[in-house]
């Protein structure tokens, strides 16, 4: 040790070193601010307040429910430690008369005011009861409400209700759904419930129906049965829509106090690019190491303190006012010390929110590939469509007719598939607004991170000034101490030699910042740049695919509307011909009746054979005649057959000719009559009968000839408009398939560019590896370093007190020179690492 007054110079050296070396790091420790944006209004680093109630149902079957909240009290504890300045409380409801000084079965108390004493949480948890049938849950949300458990002014508030049962209302003081409402608006809270969605009328209670407690006040509703089965997510899920409610409360109230009458537009700031989690645990590491060599810098500061007490024990020691200083020096590091804890903290919160948006992304990727084969599916069943109904062109219409029911059903089945593509679309679109949201949440984490670094820079701007003050103070009492002092002589020369040694270490210091200036930071950030740019690419690229999507299923609406057109159409053709196939069972009769008057004119020849023998030639002729009319009826039903749709000329030139027959008969009776050998009267007017129905026919197969052809050209025209429309489909194909390769080519350029920048961060985290090498040789070297001059301390502390204040003030020097090296040495490692992350 030194002796008197001598070991005060040296002493305070090492304060001012300590004090030295954490001014590097605060001035290096802006490098990490240049990754945030400018604000100009730096955030508070006290954190926003938040009160949360729990209310808790003590039916029969709820126990296990609340054990399991007492299960999960760590993690609950994790998430909101450095997040929320909070408070728990709780609320009971649905007990037996007389629990807790209840006057009714089932009546809501308090059973826990808001405390930040989570044992005290845990021990309430475990005094719930579990023996009660009335769940008054409207009550129990209003009394969460009241100023009686202790809200904090400006807090953000959310009342957390778990149970299983729908609300029943009390006879005693009945609390309507509107009232617990209006409570909850009143003190600005959101209702966040673990409920049974489907039990009773629990949706329209608690939420999500709309008017319940949820949707009013903007909460949410988590299924039971999943916290049943698994408590662990569905806590993380409802703290962090808590914490998000008491942030943007405190956002809130600030935007409010900062008011002067006048809206403020503020500019919108750029969003910082986002760090992989390989850099947050190189960060994390390195702030790790910071709070060591902080800690280690206060322990170093209270020896110095320990010795300067000595020294005024002795009547050497310091003047009031230095010692008040150094005395706040020490309780800035304690401060320090503290937020580096806050730190560590973040950056866990944010490294698990990173995680969770890094999962979704590769959801995500699987919900736009399985878009993709979709697309694909749907292309190629709609060509399938597309040909089958070109394939009906140069076919008849009994054909088509067929052909087309086939791709009605075809179609059906398309639309039904359709849908199905819609509800993927629906899915990406939901996956993608929680990775928004998750990486939303880590911005502001990371922005919280950044004002608290920028606070704690800010709170210790005045160090400068503070260090001058210090060592002009420490330059008087080293003069003071170079008059009382005498020389060593020979011990200072051989204290110069021993400190020439450490030349060399200021020589590696020099090489080791050579190259630590030779690495490029700048590839780092550009690297985040194009990873944030990826994202964003492919958040475009799902957004046109929904569009172009939405653009197919308008065209397939119109699709369906003109499919149903055509087969109304094809229904009113099918009707037509079945008109025309009453008309053929109007020939088939006729052709019966022909036939019937043929078997009576063949007993009427049996007849004039016996009576008339000379007329036989004149009846062979009649029945030749009558045999071609047969003939020439079934010729028109095999036509009205084979072709319903017979051209007028045919059906003109049938008629004729069964016309011309009839009168032909007719003549030859009328020549047999004038000869005496005509038929009998019956007979005859069975034949005049005969020609009137040929007459008859004649002129309906005039009639139906004319309208087939009317419905023929009909539905000509409507295929011809048809043909039309199967143009525009084969155009709006040609268009989708365009749409569907742009947005394949875009996946793909992104998906390259993803495994490009996961080659990059590879690549860097082995580059981190090797600094962190050199980085250990560097604090091997410093605790050598440390070593040297401890003993070289311990030596000087056996000299007497006649110094030569000359060697004196030179060995003081190079102790400065030396010291000043490795702190300049701490201080580029430490920016290096800050600005690698």
């Amino acid at each position: 040790m030194f002796k008197g007054t001598l070991a005060k110079p040296y002493k305070l050296l090492f304060c001012l070193l300590a004090l030295a070396g954490l001014l590097a790091f605060f001035s290096n420790a802006s490098v990490l601010a240049q990754r945030q944006p400018a604000t100009s209004n730096p955030a508070p680093t006290t954190l926003p307040k938040g009160d949360i109630v729990f209310v808790m149902d003590e039916s029969g079957s709820i126990f296990n429910d609340a054990m399991a909240v007492d299960a999960n009290l760590n993690q609950i504890v994790q998430l909101l430690e450095g997040v929320l300045d909070y408070q728990v409380g709780i609320v009971g409801f649905g007990s037996y008369v007389g629990h807790m000084g209840t006057q009714y079965e089932g009546q809501p108390y308090i059973n826990l005011k808001l405390t930040s004493d989570m044992k005290a949480f845990s021990k309430a948890l475990k005094t719930l009861v579990t023996d009660g049938n009335f769940e008054y849950g409207f009550d129990a949300v209003k009394l969460a409400t009241q100023d009686e458990l202790g809200f904090r002014p400006g807090a953000g508030v959310c009342v957390v209700l778990i149970t299983d049962e729908d609300a029943d209302l009390s006879s005693e003081q009945p609390v309507s759904r509107e009232d617990a409402i209006a409570a909850l608006q009143k003190i600005h809270a959101d209702f966040l419930g673990i409920v049974d969605p489907s039990y009773g009328t629990t949706m329209q209670d608690y939420g999500p129906l709309a008017g319940s407690l949820a949707q009013a006040t903007g909460g949410k509703i988590f299924d039971i049965a999943k916290f049943r089965k698994d408590a662990g997510p569905v806590l993380r899920e409802l703290i962090s829509s808590c914490v998000s409610t008491v942030q943007n409360n405190n956002q809130n109230n600030n935007q409010n106090n900062g008011n002067t009458g006048t809206p403020s537009t503020q500019p919108q700031q750029p969003q910082p690019s986002y760090a992989t989690s390989e850099e947050l645990d190189q960060l994390k590491i390195a702030f790790t190491a910071l709070s060591n060599q902080n800690t280690d810098f206060l322990a170093r500061l209270s020896q110095i303190v320990s010795r300067i007490e000595a020294l005024e024990a002795k009547g050497n020691g310091l003047p009031a006012d230095l010692e008040a200083r150094l005395t706040t020096y020490e309780r800035n590091f304690q401060r320090i010390d503290i937020t580096f804890q806050n730190f560590t903290a973040n950056f866990n919160q944010y490294n698990l929110r990173l995680n969770d948006a890094e999962q979704n992304i590769a959801s995500l990727r699987t919900t736009i590939a399985a878009l993709q084969e979709s697309n694909q599916n749907m292309a190629i069943r709609m060509q399938s469509l597309e040909d089958r109904i070109k394939a009906l062109e140069g076919s008849d219409i009994g054909d088509r007719v067929k052909a087309l029911e086939a791709v009605f059903v075809e179609f059906d089945s398309f639309k039904t598939d359709f849908g199905a593509l819609l509800n993927w679309r629906d899915d990406a679109k939901q996956r993608l607004d929680a990775l928004e949201k998750a990486f939303a949440d880590a911005n502001n984490q990371f922005n919280a991170i950044h004002a608290t670094l920028t606070d704690l820079q800010n709170s210790d701007s005045g160090i400068n000034s503070r260090v001058d003050d210090l060592t002009g103070r420490l330059k008087s009492l080293e003069d003071q101490t170079a008059q009382l002092s005498s020389g060593l002589g020979a011990r200072i020369d051989a204290l110069e030699k021993q400190l020439a040694g450490f030349a060399g270490y200021e020589a590696r210091f020099q090489e080791i910042e050579s190259k630590l200036n030779g690495i490029d930071l700048s590839v780092y950030d550009a690297k985040f740049q194009t990873f944030a740019g990826e994202i964003d690419a492919l958040q475009k690229a799902v957004t046109e695919n929904s569009q172009d999507i939405a653009s197919f299923k308008d065209r397939a609406s119109a699709w369906d509307l003109d499919l149903s057109n055509l087969k109304g159409a094809v229904g009113s053709l099918v009707d037509k011909v079945s008109a025309l196939g009453g008309l053929v069972q109007q020939v088939a009769d006729l052709q019966s009746a022909v036939q019937g008057l043929q078997t009576k004119l063949q007993d009427t020849q049996d007849s004039f054979s016996a009576r008339f023998q000379t007329n036989e030639a004149n009846l062979d002729a009649l029945k030749k005649e009558i045999d071609g009319v047969n003939s020439d009826l079934q010729d028109l039903i095999k036509r009205l057959s084979d072709k319903p749709f017979a051209l007028q000329s045919d059906l003109d030139s049938l008629a004729s000719s069964l016309g011309s027959r009839i009168q032909s008969l007719l003549h030859r009776i009328q020549n047999l009559e004038a000869a005496g050998q005509g038929p009998d009267p019956e007979t005859k007017s069975q034949l005049e009968n005969l020609a009137n129905l040929i007459s008859q026919l004649q002129v309906s197969l005039a009639q139906q000839a004319s309208k087939q052809n009317a419905d023929y050209e009909e539905v000509k025209n409507l295929i011809a408009g048809h043909e039309e429309w199967l143009q525009k489909i084969e155009a709006w194909k040609s268009m989708d398939d365009e749409r569907v390769a742009g947005l394949d080519q875009r996946l793909t350029t992104v998906e390259g560019s993803l495994n490009d920048l996961s080659a990059q961060l590879k690549d860097s985290q082995n580059k981190l590896t090797a600094n962190q090498k050199t980085m250990g040789d560097l604090q091997h070297s410093l605790t050598d370093l440390k070593t040297k001059l401890d003993d070289l301390a311990n030596r000087m502390d056996g000299q007497s007190n006649a110094l030569d204040p000359a060697k004196l003030r030179s060995a003081q020097r190079l102790a400065e020179i030396a010291f000043l090296t490795a702190v300049a040495a701490i201080g580029i490692s430490l920016l290096f690492f800050l600005s690698k992350s």
